[in-house]
């Protein structure tokens, strides 16, 4: 058995020993293989302990003990063991939605009319993120623009409730906004000058409010929130169970100011749109975005723009439970998973 499904198999064999009943799986136990006819008498008469002999058979064993879980009416246990047990998410179809949302009006906000400036940068992202993602099998939910706060509130409440959901393997949500940081939350404008916190919208996407999704990979390109206000804001909480969440952030505002006029550069989305053209299905998702966030900066030392400020965002932040990567495969490089 793999050293990583030896270890699930260790780490919650308490639970299942709790959760299982054995005597009741012995048939299909035996019909499995997993174990020699000469073990299952010392499992099942003797003094042998399955959960100690488990990790101890061939290469297959995790696989078929999923495989007895589910039939035996376990599925939720083997979702979980499953869950656990595999590095890397691993999509090979279905791919899934995904969601662009594109604000550059704002009424009433002094520090956001910069982004007027920026409104043929940020269509340009925005239209090339859509056509990238749905050359790669990504189905386009909805592509809104100047949105209210309160619409785009429902808009992603709505999508999140979307029955499809259950039969994509991940979804993208792009939100192309004035985002800032007041005191410790993070809130995304709306074009009528009012904001949502970021919590509220993640929250939409727990395992409890989107089961559609759980054990889904939810990725979100979203604003730096590099500008800060000092006013006062309700608190949310980011719910226990926003699980699989991946978040990266677009560059600084004030980056893009800067590049706004100069030739010959491209906005950070034009630049990882052409990465998703290339190498979508022959390099992990983050390997994907590191690499784009390497060719914009690398682009903007060329023409002597400081880059100092790219330094203060976090290229992901992961939320909940999360693998260790996010996999676009063809069915032919799949591996074995659950």
């Amino acid at each position: 058995m793999d050293y990583r499904h030896r270890e699930v198999i260790k780490k919650y064999s308490p639970t299942l020993q709790q959760s299982i009943n054995l005597h009741d799986m012995k048939d299909s136990l035996s019909e499995s293989k997993i174990f020699t006819a000469h073990m299952l008498k010392d499992i099942y008469d003797g003094e042998a302990s399955f959960f100690e002999e488990l990790p101890t058979r061939g290469p297959q064993a995790f696989f078929r003990f999923i495989n007895l879980l589910k039939t035996n009416g376990y599925t939720t246990i083997a979702e979980e063991l499953c869950h656990v047990a595999n590095p890397a998410y691993q999509i090979s179809d279905n791919h899934g939605y995904h969601h662009i949302i594109l604000n550059y009006e704002f009424k009433g906000i002094k520090s956001s009319e910069e982004l007027k400036e920026l409104e043929c940068g940020y269509k340009l992202e925005a239209s090339a993120l859509d056509s990238a993602l749905l050359q790669n099998d990504f189905k386009n939910h909805k592509y809104h623009v100047n949105l209210e706060a309160d619409k785009l509130y429902s808009k992603l409440k709505k999508f999140s409730k979307m029955d499809s959901l259950r039969g994509v393997n991940s979804c993208i949500v792009i939100i192309l906004s004035f985002g800032t940081q007041i005191k410790d939350s993070k809130v995304i404008y709306g074009h009528n000058g009012k904001y949502i916190l970021l919590h509220d919208i993640l929250n939409l996407f727990s395992d409890t409010n989107c089961p559609s999704l759980k054990y889904k990979p939810k990725i979100f390109i979203l604003p730096s929130f590099d500008v800060s206000h000092n006013v006062s804001v309700e608190r949310v909480e980011l719910s226990t169970d926003v699980n699989d969440t991946f978040l990266w952030y677009l560059p600084p505002l004030k980056i893009y100011k800067c590049i706004n006029n100069v030739r010959e550069i491209k906005f950070f989305g034009e630049i990882l749109s052409e990465n998703l053209r290339a190498n979508f299905h022959k390099s992990d998702f983050e390997t994907v975005l590191k690499s784009s966030y390497s060719m914009f900066i690398g682009q903007l030392k060329e023409k002597e723009i400081p880059t100092a400020d790219l330094n203060d965002i976090p290229e992901c932040e992961r939320l909940g439970y999360c693998r260790e990567k996010i996999l676009f495969t063809s069915s032919l490089e799949r591996n074995q998973e659950c």
